[in-house]
C-alpha cells in the first residue's frame, strides 16, 4: 500500500485561487479533531479557497466525518495517510526518513499557501509537521497541549523525548492554540514565532431524554439526598487522575459527606478501577455509567462536576458544566481556565483536604462567570477566528 492514497477528491470547476492543506495522523477521534471539522467547514465555506485534508487509515470516526463534510462541499479533497501517531511519534518521526521524503514530495505536488498540522501534543502529527518544513510550505500548528514531555507516562522516557520534542516546537512557522497559558509557554519555547490564541467553540448539549432530577437519580440507584460529584470522561489514570478518587475514598471516606461519585465513560484503567474499589468495599461512593451523548441529564442532577486531571489541554467538560450553570472542581493542573474562573474552584493535585472541602461543599458560580465562558466559548466565534488565524495572513 502507498504511503498516501486518495479517497474522494474535489469536482467544482469553480476558480480556485489558494489551496490550504490540513494534516492528522491520530488514530483517535477526540474533542480537538470535533474543533477542527467545525473550523474546516467555516473555512470551505469561502469559494475562492480548495482544501485537502491528509488523516491517518486508521480513523474511522475522522474519515466518516470528512465523508460527509465533502458530500456538501466540492472544494474538499480527502487523502489516507497509512501511517498514525504513537506515543513515540517524536522519536520515531525522526527515524521515518523515507516517510517524511515522500510526504513532503506530495505536499509539494499540492502546492498549498499553507500546511496546518493539527496537533493533540507536539508528537501527534509530527510526521506532517516535519515534511511540510522540508517541503518549504509554511506550516501552522494547530495545538491545544503545551507540554515538552508530551504523552510521557514516565520521567525517564519524558527525558529521553525531550530534545525530539524541542525540535518540533521550532519547526512550526506559527502557532494557533486554545488559551492565554497555552500561548504563554508556546512564547518560552519558541521565542519569536507567532502565536494566536483561538478559543474553542462548545455547542450547548440538547437534551436527548426529558426527566426529573429526582427520575434520574432514581433510575441510577442514587441514594436520596447524597451529593452527586460527576466525573465524566475517560477513565485514564496517567492523565484523568481517576485514581486520585479511589485513594480518597480510601483514606478519607469518613469525611467525605454523602458523597456519590458518578463515573461517566469507559477507559483502558475501568477494570482496575473498579476491581481496586470493590477490593475495599467502597462501592457505597462510586456509581458507573458507560458514555452517554445526553451529557445534558448528567448535569442537571449533578452538584458537581470534578475534573482531577494530571493535565488537560481543552477541558471540555468543565466548560460545557459552567454553561450549565453547574459548579466546577478543577485539579491546579488545569491552566487553560485559570485566567478566566476564580481560584476557589482549584485545589493543588496532591492536597486531599482540599480536594474534600471542595467536595463537601463546592461554591456556587458567580454568574459573571457562566457569562464570560459563553461569550469566550462561543461556535460562531470560533469559527470566525480559527478561519481568520488560518486564511487571513496569508
Amino acid at each position: 500500500m502507498s504511503l498516501i492514497t486518495p479517497y474522494m477528491c474535489a469536482t467544482t470547476k469553480d476558480t480556485i485561487r489558494r489551496t490550504i492543506v490540513f494534516y492528522d495522523d491520530s488514530r483517535v477521534f477526540g474533542g480537538h479533531e470535533i474543533i477542527f471539522l467545525e473550523g474546516l467547514a467555516r473555512i470551505l465555506e469561502n469559494k475562492s479557497i480548495r482544501c485537502a485534508v491528509i488523516s491517518s487509515i486508521s480513523n474511522t470516526a475522522l474519515t466518516q466525518r470528512l465523508k460527509t463534510l465533502h458530500a456538501s462541499n466540492p472544494r474538499l479533497d480527502l487523502y489516507h495517510i497509512s501511517h498514525s501517531s504513537s506515543r513515540f511519534a517524536s522519536v520515531i518521526t525522526f527515524l521515518s526518513i523515507f516517510k517524511v521524503i515522500r510526504l513532503s514530495a506530495f505536499l509539494k505536488s499540492l502546492c498549498p499557501e499553507r500546511a496546518v498540522i493539527v496537533q493533540g501534543n507536539i508528537e501527534f502529527s509530527s510526521l506532517g509537521l516535519v515534511a511540510s518544513k522540508i517541503a518549504g510550505v509554511r506550516t501552522t500548528s494547530y495545538i491545544p497541549m503545551i507540554n515538552i514531555r508530551a504523552s510521557s507516562r514516565n520521567m525517564i522516557i519524558g527525558i529521553l523525548k525531550l530534545p525530539f520534542n524541542l525540535i518540533l516546537f521550532r519547526m512550526a512557522d506559527e502557532f494557533i492554540t486554545i488559551s492565554e497559558t497555552a500561548a504563554a509557554s508556546l512564547k518560552r519555547l519558541c521565542g519569536k514565532t507567532p502565536v494566536h490564541i483561538v478559543y474553542n467553540g462548545i455547542v450547548e448539549k440538547k437534551s436527548v431524554a426529558r426527566f426529573t432530577k429526582t427520575d434520574l437519580r432514581k433510575k441510577l440507584k442514587i441514594p436520596h439526598g447524597a451529593r452527586v460529584i460527576s466525573v465524566i470522561g475517560r477513565i485514564q489514570f496517567s492523565q484523568k487522575g481517576h485514581d486520585i478518587l479511589m485513594r480518597l475514598a480510601e483514606k478519607h471516606g469518613d469525611s467525605l459527606e454523602r458523597c456519590r461519585f458518578l463515573i461517566v465513560g469507559e477507559g483502558s484503567d475501568e477494570s482496575r478501577m473498579k476491581e481496586f474499589i470493590s477490593s475495599r468495599s467502597l462501592n457505597c461512593f462510586f456509581t458507573f455509567i458507560p458514555w452517554t451523548d445526553d451529557l445534558k441529564s448528567i448535569y442537571r442532577i449533578s452538584d458537581a462536576v470534578l475534573m482531577p486531571s494530571r493535565y488537560e489541554g481543552v477541558p471540555l467538560v468543565a466548560i460545557e458544566s459552567i454553561m450549565e450553570s453547574v459548579p466546577v472542581i478543577l485539579s491546579d493542573r488545569i491552566a487553560a481556565l485559570k485566567n478566566i474562573i476564580p481560584s476557589k474552584f482549584f485545589f493543588p493535585l496532591n492536597d486531599d483536604t482540599a480536594l474534600i472541602r471542595l467536595i463537601n461543599k463546592t461554591p456556587p458560580l458567580p454568574g459573571a462567570v457562566i457569562s464570560r465562558i459563553k461569550k469566550l466559548y462561543s461556535m460562531e466565534r470560533f469559527k470566525t477566528q480559527f478561519a481568520k488565524a488560518v486564511c487571513g495572513r496569508i
